[in-house]
């Protein structure tokens, strides 16, 4: 009984190979994927942001104006009004002493 512990396994029949690429290629090809959606995501406007354009458009629309008729102080106000409805509002701007 001449048994001796060993601190690795003996060979098998299988030589060592090298571990397949596949596992890597699809980690990287899920990471890749996973980025570019992220990027997709927060290029896209909110909700809110879209409404608030749909808004802006509708005021132009129906005072037959163009964006750059528009001066700044009537571009904030009518941005004020309608971040307003988007957001919950009645659109107005009710101001109380």
């Amino acid at each position: 009984m001449n048994q001796r512990l060993r601190a690795l396994p003996t060979k098998t029949g299988r030589p060592n190979t090298r571990p397949s690429r596949w596992g890597g290629l699809i980690y990287r090809s899920a990471v890749l994927l996973l980025l570019a959606l992220i990027t997709h995501a927060v290029g896209k406007p909110t909700a809110v942001e879209r409404c608030i354009d749909d808004r802006m458009q509708q005021v132009l629309d129906s005072h037959q104006l163009k964006p750059s008729q528009l001066t700044a102080s009537v571009r904030v106000s009518e941005v004020t009004k309608a971040t307003n409805f988007c957001n919950g509002g009645n659109g107005r701007l009710n101001w109380s002493r």
